[in-house]
């Protein structure tokens, strides 16, 4: 089943809460299910961001060498994204250097 919005995801979850969706021989709660997709979608905002910051980490990069240190920071700390404290749902994205 494909869902075209949020709402309509909620209001299939509402009614599926106790059943399973089976997905590649393993058995996922709805829930479970939901959490993977989250995932998998901060996942892929975080590699956007990841590439459209690798010209800061490049030899002849215009940034002053305190500038570049601030972007090895950021770029780390979206690295380390999944394994913060409410990954998927409710971590802090790091701020963007000036």
């Amino acid at each position: 089943m494909a869902f075209t919005n949020y709402d309509d995801f909620l209001a299939a979850k509402k009614k599926m809460d106790t059943y399973e969706i089976r997905v590649a021989n393993n058995s996922l709660t709805v829930d479970q299910a939901y959490d993977v997709l989250v995932a998998t979608d901060v996942r892929k905002q975080r590699d956007t961001k990841l590439a459209a910051s690798d010209w800061t980490q490049m030899a002849d990069s215009p940034l002053a060498a305190d500038k570049k240190t601030e972007w090895v920071t950021y770029r780390a700390s979206l690295r380390d994204l999944p394994s913060a404290s409410g990954f998927p749902h409710t971590m802090t994205w790091p701020s963007e250097p000036s």
